[in-house]
């Protein structure tokens, strides 16, 4: 197996040739927008014309023109241009739009010119679309193929691929991977809509204030230069996710556990980039724009497989169970004769000692009860935790750990040292949880309980209440209790602004136009939990999923982002000796399976709880310095 620079330089050069190819058709894509802005130039500068000097008429003239009349010559062009939108099988849309207008008797000078001006850019961006569509099926199809070759080269093994076919393809494309639910081509048509709204209010405010045409032209110039700088970062955006997603395709498909993130470290790398290059991830948690490649709008970050053990031999699944040695002087033109076309003329099959290597013990506890498959899910998340003490506390209790059941109907939980849950459901995950999030929560608790002696308070059953005399769960309190706070403060300093509030987000603008016209109101600090509510929902369930508890059982339900116990007496019978320890053992699982399964939450945890979850790791430290 070849050693990490070689992952690193190989699937760097992967990832430039995916966007060389992104850039040779941002060339023809400057091309289209340079023509289509002559176009449109050239069509005002003839319209100013025909008003303002073939007639002999003024400026101030031509305006009041603009909606009344009838022009006979459009008629028939409005017609020619249906029959070219449809050729160019542009939106249905925009055809319904010109079939009315040529239907019509009367159509003002001023319409003719917008219609004129949109057929351009609909062309364009029918252009664009196909173009982009066609470039991405590219670059995953490539993407998939150099992957698996650099892959099966790297480790000295081949097996054969099955490639990706067209209906694979479309699906691919065709999901949207953004926040907002767009895919490219709803984006592309976005941006059409702004340049076609912007253009026409360039064009209407320039008549009307009686502006040149050479004016108008420059400002209508400037806006395409932004939508051709907007359409380059789409491409190289996409590029970057849709070859992630190859990649991630033939991971999956090759046995690749875990994986690097890759970044070019120079002075254009963005300060949210270099600090997550070399970071590595099981294949599991692997989803681009969240936890790899893009990041951000012309992120060009990728990532590289990644093995703990680099000379080790590593395992190789195929269908055929046939496996053949891979000549590291292979070419990938032949490579894919061979495992793509079939033909292995001249290669030699490999031993079974070359693809066979031992990896864990499936005879434990969660090995027997959870099964192979999903005790592999479970290791790799615990050999790619970033913290080292959660490593270390997890592999001194997981063979404590009971599984009680792993099909359990019903709300998963723990007792004692036994967990009850239902590993098929959890491996899914949720909205609001990664996979296999509720087993590490779970199995923090039964964690908590099995290290509670090391504690200071008798009474209690964990050591998340009894740390230091139940410190854990009042700095809990006092985090979130400042918090609230904050905002009160913030609320009370400007009371009598409302602009100020309605910016917040803390009230709406009907709200505030009420308080002004009938006076002001008596500040509560309910209105100080409701906005860190509101606040905390912003986000996606991910992120916020387990603080949502957390929140709910340091306010005894006076923060409820509707992911937790509720409001009602969960929180309030779990408490002894004036310590929450219902708070206490909930924070810590939470913190536990966000810190195993989600990047996402965790980060949300931090920001609002520094303090609470540096104790959690001074607990892990604790834990994990115990014989």
């Amino acid at each position: 197996m070849r050693n990490a620079e070689y992952w690193r330089g190989r699937f760097s050069i992967l990832e430039e040739n995916a966007h060389k190819q992104s850039d040779q058709y941002l060339q023809s894509l400057e091309d289209m927008f340079m023509n289509a802005q002559r176009t449109v130039q050239a069509d005002i500068e003839r319209w100013y014309g025909r008003f303002a000097t073939n007639n002999g008429i003024s400026l101030m003239e031509a305006r009041k023109m603009l909606t009344t009349g009838q022009l006979e010559e459009f008629k028939w062009t409005a017609e020619q241009y249906v029959k070219a939108a449809q050729r160019a099988d542009l939106s249905p849309e925009w055809i319904k739009k010109l079939e009315n207008a040529s239907t019509r008797f009367h159509v003002s000078r001023f319409e003719a010119i917008q219609l004129q001006i949109q057929q351009q850019i609909e062309l364009l961006y029918g252009n664009q679309l196909d173009g982009v569509d066609s470039l991405l099926k590219q670059i995953v199809s490539d993407g998939y193929t150099h992957t698996a070759f650099e892959v099966q080269k790297g480790v000295g093994l081949g097996w054969d691929i099955t490639g990706l076919n067209q209906k694979k393809l479309e699906t691919l494309l065709s999901k949207p991977w953004t926040t907002d639910g767009r895919t490219f081509s709803d984006r592309i048509w976005l941006k059409k809509r702004e340049l076609v709204g912007t253009i026409h209010k360039e064009l209407t405010q320039g008549l009307l204030r009686g502006d040149s045409p050479q004016k108008i032209t420059d400002a209508i110039k400037s806006r395409f230069k932004v939508s051709r700088y907007q359409a380059g970062r789409l491409v190289h955006t996409e590029t970057t996710y849709f070859n992630a997603i190859s990649t991630k395709q033939v991971y999956q498909d090759l046995g690749v556990q875990s994986v690097e993130i890759l970044e070019t470290l120079d002075s254009h790398t963005c300060p949210l980039c270099q600090p997550l290059d070399g970071t590595v991830i099981p294949l599991a948690q692997y989803e681009p724009g969240v936890t790899v490649p893009p990041f951000h709008p012309s992120c060009r970050g990728t990532t590289c497989p990644h093995y703990d053990d680099m000379d080790g031999e590593r395992a190789a699944r195929t269908a055929d169970g046939k496996v053949y040695y891979v000549p590291a002087n292979m070419k990938y033109v032949d490579w894919k004769k061979a495992f793509v076309d079939g033909v292995k003329d001249g290669l030699t099959v490999a031993t079974v000692g070359a693809v066979t290597k031992a990896l864990r013990d499936y005879n434990t506890e969660f090995g027997k009860k959870f099964g192979k498959d999903h005790y592999d899910q479970i290791r790799d998340r615990v050999d790619a935790c970033q913290s080292s003490d959660l490593q270390a506390v997890w592999d001194k209790y997981e063979t404590k750990i009971k599984v009680a059941k792993a099909d359990h109907k019903g709300g998963a939980y723990c007792q004692g040292d036994n967990i009850y849950v239902n590993i098929a459901a959890d491996a899914k995950g949720r909205s609001w949880s990664a996979p296999y999030a509720t087993t590490f929560h779970e199995s923090g608790h039964a964690i908590d309980g099995l290290a509670a002696q090391l504690g200071s308070v008798n009474g209690q059953w964990h050591l998340s209440s009894t740390y230091k005399n139940g410190l854990f769960p009042q700095t809990i309190k006092d985090e979130v209790n400042d918090l609230v706070n904050a905002v009160l403060s913030d609320m009370k300093t400007h009371k009598d602004d409302f602009s100020y509030w309605v910016q917040k987000g803390w009230m709406s603008q009907s709200t505030a136009d009420y308080y002004l016209q009938y006076g002001g109101f008596k500040i509560k600090k309910a209105y100080a939990y409701a906005a860190i509510q509101k606040e905390v929902k912003s986000l996606t369930p991910l992120q916020y999923g387990d603080l949502s508890d957390i929140l709910e059982g340091a306010t005894r339900g006076r923060i409820q982002c509707g992911i937790g116990h509720g409001a009602g007496s969960y929180w309030t019978t779990r408490s002894y000796n004036g310590i929450d320890w219902g708070l206490a053992t909930e924070a810590f699982a939470e913190m536990t399976s966000a810190t195993m399964t989600s990047p996402e939450s965790l980060v949300t945890i931090k920001k609002y709880l520094p303090k609470s979850y540096a104790m959690y790791e001074d607990m892990l430290k604790l834990i994990a310095s115990q014989p």
